[in-house]
């Protein structure tokens, strides 16, 4: 078993949101990168938030990812602007998109 590495960390703030950084040791010895998916678990009754790769956290709960539970880790890669602009376009194009579906 890894040494538990216990380490005071800071809240950023990036952009509308926030972020926690990790350490470059943790995230090469983790195999991480850039761009790897995580999935936080947020508990607010103590303060709480944990982080897992998907995997991981699937075996933890001993059953794949139910389908919420993929949609929150795809939904975290678009901009917000991006899902505005989707759920726009597909608003005003409804009518459109349903005859082309007909085809």
């Amino acid at each position: 078993m890894a040494d538990l590495k216990i380490k005071n960390q800071k809240i950023i703030k990036v952009g509308n949101s926030y972020a926690v950084t990790l350490d470059r040791e943790f995230v090469d010895r983790s195999q991480l990168q850039d761009g790897s998916d995580l999935i936080a678990k947020y508990d607010e009754d103590t303060s709480s938030v944990t982080f897992a790769t998907p995997d991981t956290y699937a075996a933890s709960q001993g059953r794949p990812l139910q389908l919420a539970e993929k949609k929150a880790v795809y939904s975290t890669k678009l901009t917000p602007e991006l899902t505005k602009w989707t759920e726009n376009f597909l608003k005003e194009n409804a009518q459109s998109l349903k005859e082309l579906a007909n085809l």
